[in-house]
């Protein structure tokens, strides 16, 4: 166009392209197509553009075009491009290079208004008032009005199907050069118009001459027929003339856009051509040729066959409603209209009857009628079943006479009298007149939905579904199609058969046409292409709005084909009337090619880069290409030829495009790469193929493209190399091959030597592996002794201890008292003793597990000074020392650092006899270094005697004791520092010893800590604690050996409770049974049942149970945990103490 850019039209539908497409200037001269199927066109002020269907290539003078203003383009035989400008003679352009011609080489003039080829290759160009110049590759020939031109403005140059050359001017009308002279055809002479635009030969050889005032001239070879705006033509002023590929005339116009010569395939109807409603939800044509079309909510409009009168009716007029949803004619010629929520109405031609008096039929939403060859009328409604309508009777089918649904929509008879039925949720239905069968999902259908189905002639059940596509059975096969086979839409509301035997859907998206069969369509025979179609997956042709079919989507059931071959579609919100002999099919094989070739996502400038190819190119993501070759490029285009690439730069990208007589857009692409794929992609509307990470080797990179008809393209093939790094090379491996002689050479004699040490080696680590083992059975056998011995030493101690402590309660006099309390004191000390041993025990074999808490630093002293007002009977006095910039609270295990500043505390205490024990808690670091997690030191310092030098070294070891003469006066074993000195570490610290400078000892440990705030739950030392009550419980002891019994019972007794006992766990369970206790002390170990087996059998047999304790003299790490995680509520050590059970009955609040 002349200032609106670019149209593109295919028949149905224009495309616009314009400045803001890419275009360069919206004012567009000339244009052809050449003989790779592109579009070149030129432009007043934008060059010369290439248009291939996907983008637009610029030839301008920002890249070496002398002038920017082209008024003629020509392709000639050898595909070079002949350019004439306005100002700047003519351009020879080959696809790589470009040759200019002007005055100064010869040619006549420099504005070049037409450009032609003869049949011997001689190139002749129009000119702007200095004639003809024509050139024979070497020299230019001229030829003016002084050789019998009837003008020298040239403005098209046209040669015949005689070789005749068809000169129009501006002024002298139309000449032919016949070769030798000129004939001149001008208003003198009796020709319409002096002033030509243009001359085009057709394929039919007739010569078409447009003119500036009077139209169009077709010449036949004999005589001139004109063409003007009294025959059919838009406007009289002729700017182009072009012939497409189904020998379609177009003509340009100025002033009145663009004309054709044939008739369109698509036309729709809407209030503009008097339609109410072009909401069309029923379709009818009558046995006298008319058309009924019944509207949404408007009524019936009649369009009679031999007249353009419409009729419409409505309720106005005796109809029970306006809102239609089917037309049906009996075999009486009556019309009948079923309505969307009133039930039906019967047009006899002249008056409408109604069924308001019946009951069944008057509410109803009719969808669907057919009546049989007796008579007999069967109708569908939409939500109350099927009806049968015989004379005067009615009869009702619904789900419960076994329908699958009462929603229907669509009712037809098949060949044998059977009904089938389509339903909105029920699937199909099939009615041989007594029962129903039925077709659903559960029979294997893909879905329960069905808008509309239908029987061909064949004998084939088409069914169209909502979602899942259009089905297809036959022969017992079910077979789906859906838009993956070229459907528009998987929503398919409307199935029809035409005339001819060709299946066409209505779907949501478009009109589509079944290509299962050889067909007639328009003026192609048929389609000689199906069964490659089929190949590829593609078994239907879609009309869409690309191809002038504005409806979009198809109505629900409101398709038909006339008498007269229209199909009449209602189409959302337009009538269509739909012309199918119109179709003209693109049978033409696409054209395709490669834009471009890149690397890493950038097109790469190969015909620059062709005298380059040892320069690098850094592209903008910052990849560098270097060390590729190629022998050419293409023209055009500039794809490299035999491309080699460096093994980095293995990441390559494909730009495709292809031409088609249809829209280009509309072209599927399938692409592989031979050396990496082997299937073919799926069709895709993709114009880019991306390969990255590819390994060095040879590739070859096929693309082919099918346009909508299923015609495919022939195969486009690129090869290319990816060139294996140095080290992959074949001097690489030969240096490889060398070194691995050598290498094998020495390895020879370093593995000969390499395996005798190997054997010594094998034989010192089989002694080694016997060495360790002998250690790891000698310390199982240790934990396996200590333990041992612990059970069986804690057993007899109960009793020991226990008795004990029930004889001290007895009158004694003071000789007794005190052998009592010695041997009180001789027990403590054994079952302290016990407890050291298991724990270092614990310490060495690597089974202390830190139990991590928040607390504070205050409660930590706080329950120091506690212990030490229980344990000092001297005159000492206790010092608290703490860093004010302390944090509150620490998180790390307390009890261990409690069980360290006990044993420290302890000792200072046993061996200071008066004066003071100074406790001090500091940080190791600086305040201003202080963070979340730093080292805690406390030190416990005394006034006693000292350590001596030679004993420093030795004081934490285990079973160790300074001064042992004066030690006898302490007793110890000698593991309570060696005990702390691990645990110090443990805890992420370390524990030493400091002489004072002028009397006593220091000992101090540190210990990792978390800074923390004070936790929201009670602090521990906050816990409130119910006291225990004076009540007297009743108590089953659950023990197998009396010693234990008497002293566990005589403990109980003097606190006022009452003892059950029970020898084994079988019996208690008896007791418990029988008797009411408020708490279980149960033993582990025990024949007959164990206590672990009568404490589960309890709680899965008994819903309400008193506490049950676990009683057991086994004391390593864990032991406590084990038992409260198989059943037990709370656990006690062995031997027990009075105290032990008050601790006990305080903890669970008895």
């Amino acid at each position: 166009t002349y200032g609106a850019g670019l149209v593109r039209f295919d028949g149905n539908y224009f495309s616009h392209y314009t400045t803001e497409n890419g275009l360069t200037d919206n004012f567009i001269l000339n244009l052809i197509v050449d003989s790779q199927g592109r579009l070149i066109f030129g432009t007043r002020t934008g060059g010369m553009v290439i248009f291939d269907g996907e983008m637009f290539l610029v030839f301008d003078k920002n890249n070496g075009f002398p002038n920017n203003r082209i008024e003629s383009i020509f392709e000639d035989s050898q595909g070079n491009l002949w350019i004439g400008t306005f100002g700047a003679g003519v351009l020879k352009y080959n696809g790589i290079d470009f040759l200019q011609f002007d005055t100064s080489c010869g040619l006549a003039g420099n504005v070049i208004y037409a450009v032609t080829e003869d049949e011997q290759g001689n190139i002749w160009m129009g000119t702007r008032g200095n004639g003809i110049s024509t050139f024979d590759g070497n020299v230019f020939t001229h030829y003016t009005t002084a050789n019998g031109l009837s003008s020298d403005f040239i403005t098209s140059l046209n040669f015949d199907k005689n070789g005749d050359l068809w000169i129009g001017t501006d002024g002298g009308g139309i000449s032919v050069f016949t070769g030798d002279t000129f004939m001149n055809y001008s208003q003198e002479y009796g020709f319409p118009d002096n002033e030509i635009t243009v001359a085009y030969t057709g394929s039919d050889n007739e010569l078409w001459i447009g003119t500036r005032r009077s139209g169009l001239i077709k010449y036949d070879g004999t005589h001139f027929t004109q063409f003007t705006e009294k025959d059919g033509l838009v406007n009289n002023f002729i700017t182009s003339i072009n012939e497409d590929y189904t020998g379609k005339l177009w003509v340009g116009t100025y002033g009145g856009g663009v004309g054709s010569f044939h008739g369109n395939v698509f036309r729709h109807y809407s209030e503009r051509e008097g339609i109410p409603e072009p909401f069309i939800r029923a379709l009818l044509e009558d046995s006298k040729g008319n058309l009924w079309l019944g509207m949404n909510s408007l009524g019936v409009l009649k369009l009679g066959k031999d007249s353009d009168t419409l009729h419409w009716y409505t309720q106005n007029q005796g109809m029970e409603d306006n809102r239609l949803r089917t037309l049906f004619e009996d075999k009486r010629g009556n019309i009948w209209m079923g309505f969307l929520n009133h039930g039906l109405s019967v047009f006899d031609g002249e008056n409408f009857s109604t069924f308001d008096n019946d009951k069944l039929l008057s509410d109803i939403a009719v969808v669907s009628m057919l009546e049989q060859d007796s008579g007999v009328l069967w109708i569908a409604s939409y939500g109350d079943g099927l009806f049968k309508l015989d004379n005067d009777t009615v009869i009702q089918y619904t789900s419960e006479n076994g329908l699958s649904n009462d929603y229907l929509r669509k009712i037809l008879e098949d060949e044998h009298g059977n009904l089938w039925i389509a339903t909105r949720d029920g699937g199909i239905n099939y009615f041989d007149g007594e029962s129903f069968t039925q077709f659903t999902r559960n029979e294997g259908m893909p879905t329960n939905d069905i808008f509309d189905i239908h029987i061909d002639r064949l004998g084939t059940l088409w069914i169209g579904t909502n979602g899942a596509g259009l089905l297809m059975y036959k022969n017992g096969e079910l077979t789906t199609f859906t838009e993956q086979h070229g459907l528009g839409s998987n929503f398919i509301y409307s199935v029809l058969e035409g005339h001819d035997g060709n299946m066409w859907f209505g779907t949501r998206w478009g009109l589509s046409l079944f290509l299962g069969r050889s067909i007639h369509i328009g003026e192609t025979e048929s389609y000689q292409h199906i069964s490659n179609a089929h190949a590829r997956g593609i078994f239907f042709k879609t009309f869409t709005r690309d191809d002038g079919f504005m409806g979009i989507g198809v109505n629900s059931r409101a398709m038909l084909q006339a008498q007269d071959q229209t199909i009449w579609i209602g189409a959302n919100d337009l009538l269509t009337a739909f012309y199918p002999e119109n179709i003209v099919l693109d049978t033409k094989a696409p054209y395709i090619y490669l834009s471009w070739v890149g690397l890493f996502n950038e097109k790469i400038p190969w015909s620059e880069l062709i005298h380059k190819q040892d320069s690098v190119v850094s592209l903008s993501n910052g990849v560098r290409v270097d060390n590729y070759s190629y022998d050419s490029v293409t023209s055009w285009y500039g794809i490299p030829e035999n491309l080699k690439l460096a093994h980095d730069n293995n990441y390559i990208v494909f730009s495709f495009s292809g031409i088609t007589s249809s829209i280009t857009g509309l072209l599927r692409y399938q692409h592989k790469l031979d050396g990496l794929e082997e299937n073919w992609s799926l069709l895709s509307q993709n114009t880019e193929a991306h390969y990255g990470n590819l390994k060095p080797g040879s590739y070859t990179f096929r693309l082919r493209a099918m346009n909508k008809e299923g015609y495919s393209s022939d195969e486009l093939e690129f090869s290319f190399v990816i060139a294996p790094p140095w080290w992959l090379t074949w001097w690489a491996y030969l240096v490889y091959a060398f070194l691995f002689i050598l290498l094998a050479t020495g390895s020879y004699f370093y593995l000969r030597d390499l395996k005798i040490k190997k054997g010594k080696k094998k034989q010192e680590e089989l002694e080694l592996q016997q060495q360790v083992a002998v250690a790891q059975k000698s310390v199982e056998f240790k934990q396996n002794f200590l333990a041992n011995m612990s059970h069986e030493i804690r057993t007899p101690l109960t009793g020991v201890l226990g008795m004990a402590d029930l004889l001290f309660k007895t009158p004694l006099n003071e000789t007794q008292a005190d052998y009592l309390k010695t041997l009180i004191h001789s027990g403590e000390n054994l079952r302290e003793i016990i407890n050291l041993v298991l724990d270092y025990s614990k310490i060495e074999a690597g089974k202390v597990k830190l139990q991590e808490e928040i607390f504070s630093i205050d409660k930590l002293l706080a329950d120091a000074e506690k212990l030490f007002i229980s344990i000092c009977r001297k005159d000492i006095v206790l010092i608290k020392d703490v860093d004010s910039y302390l944090p509150v609270f620490v998180k790390s295990d307390y009890n261990r650092i409690f069980q360290i500043i006990s044993n420290l505390l302890s000792n200072a205490v046993k061996f200071t006899e008066k004066g003071s024990i100074r406790i001090k808690v500091s940080a190791e670091t600086s305040e201003e270094s202080y963070k979340d997690m730093k080292k805690i030191r406390i030190a416990v310092s005394d006034t006693g005697k000292g350590i001596s030098n030679a004993d420093q070294t030795n004081l934490f070891k285990p079973f160790y004791q300074a001064e042992q003469s004066y030690n006898r006066a302490f007793e110890g074993t000698g593991l309570g520092l060696a005990i702390c000195k691990e645990l110090s570490e443990i805890l992420g610290g370390s524990i030493g010893y400091e002489r004072n400078k002028f009397k006593g000892s220091t000992f101090w440990f540190t210990f990792l800590a978390k800074m923390e705030k004070e936790p929201e739950a009670a602090s521990r030392e906050n816990i409130p604690v119910k006291k225990s009550s004076n009540e007297s419980l009743r108590i089953l002891l659950v023990e197998d050996k009396a010693v234990n019994q008497k002293v566990i019972t005589l403990i109980l007794e003097s606190m006022n409770h009452q003892v059950s006992l029970a020898d084994d766990g079988k019996k208690a369970i008896e007791m418990f049974k029988t008797g009411s206790f408020d708490l279980i002390l149960m033993d582990i170990q025990m024949p007959v049942m164990d206590g672990i087996t009568a404490t589960q059998n309890l709680k899965s047999r008994f819903s309400k149970l008193p506490p049950i304790v676990g009683l057991s003299a086994n004391a390593f790490e864990g032991d406590r945990e084990k038992y409260m995680r198989l059943g037990m509520d709370e656990y006690l050590t062995k031997p027990v103490k009075e105290s032990d059970f008050e601790n006990l009955l305080q903890k669970l609040n008895l």
